[in-house]
């Protein structure tokens, strides 16, 4: 199984932008993955992802 490359960029500027970069960097992508269920195959995955961030959830 070929996975895509996943690139997620931020800007933390201002309000403890240190604190919210390093959160960031450990929570992540744990939060995106949990966010999915689990009885999705590969493509009902993608397409959930998709949406949920064309909704900017």
């Amino acid at each position: 199984m070929v996975l895509p490359l996943i690139l997620s960029l931020g800007i933390f500027d201002g309000h403890n932008g240190s604190a919210a970069a390093i959160y960031t960097k450990e929570n992540l992508l744990n939060n995106v993955f949990c966010a999915i269920p689990f009885d999705l195959n590969r493509d009902e995955w993608w397409q959930r992802c998709l949406g949920l961030w064309w909704l900017g959830l």
